[in-house]
Parts: C-alpha cells; structure tokens; sequence
C-alpha cells in the first residue's frame, strides 16, 4: 500500500489532522511545523525534503512552483468556504480520485483540483521536463 503524506497549508483547518490521520493518511499542518506565514516557497521546500502533497485553498503560486520542478510529490487544491467537515470530506475526494487512477506513485507531479461538491475538476501532471529551461 502506498503511503499518503500530506501538508495541509494554513488556509486548511489543523482540526482535520486528527481525522486524516484516522483514516490512514499521515498529514501534519503547517501551524504544526511552526511555519504559519511562511512564504510559498518555503512550503514547497518542507513538503519536497518530507515527500508531502501540499493541500492548499490557493494553488496559483505552488502551481508555479510545480512548473519550474523536474518533479513534486503533488498538489491538491480546495475550493474556499468550507468549514473544517467541508475540507475533510473535499481532501477524502482527492483520495478517491487518486484510489480510482490507480497511481502507483501517488499524487506524484500530479495537481487536482476539486469542486464545490467534490467533483475532480482538474487533474494533470505538472511539472518542467527536461527540455525546458530552469
């Protein structure tokens, strides 16, 4: 079974941690890691060196940050408005996406967005090949 980490950024509820964490998926928040307000490419960095998938409301920057990448350990983006339960259940989606695609490298170089209600809206590969300069 291929091991989910996550990094929720500090637009994500930390109360969700604990149920991520029941459900079999390791996820820290970044208040946890004591890097609230840190800059987007710091957060890159942290989620690079621990392997994690950024969960983030905002995926414009990390995005970017994916683009200029050989290769991520993903990105999955929430839509804005939804309270701690809404979040939970909107990341539980991405898992579904990720449990149907069957990946075997996980949310690898991948970026999925997710709909209002849960539907993937968006999922592809993003990252900078080879070809393209750094």
């Amino acid at each position: 079974m291929l091991a989910i980490l996550l990094l929720l950024d500090e637009n994500t509820s930390p109360r969700i941690v604990g149920r991520l964490w029941e459900k079999g998926i390791d996820a820290e928040h970044v208040r946890n890691r004591a890097m609230l307000e840190a800059p987007d490419h710091k957060i890159w960095q942290f989620a690079a060196t621990e392997q994690r998938t950024i969960v983030t409301i905002n995926g414009r920057d990390f995005r970017k940050l994916a683009a200029q990448s050989e290769t991520h350990h993903g990105i999955i983006v929430i839509p804005s408005g939804h309270n701690a339960d809404g979040q939970f259940q909107l990341i539980m989606s991405a898992m579904g996406w990720l449990n149907q695609s069957n990946s075997g490298t996980g949310f690898t170089n991948h970026y999925v967005e997710i709909g209002e209600d849960g539907q993937i809206i968006l999922a592809e590969v993003v990252c900078r090949t080879d070809d393209e300069p750094s």
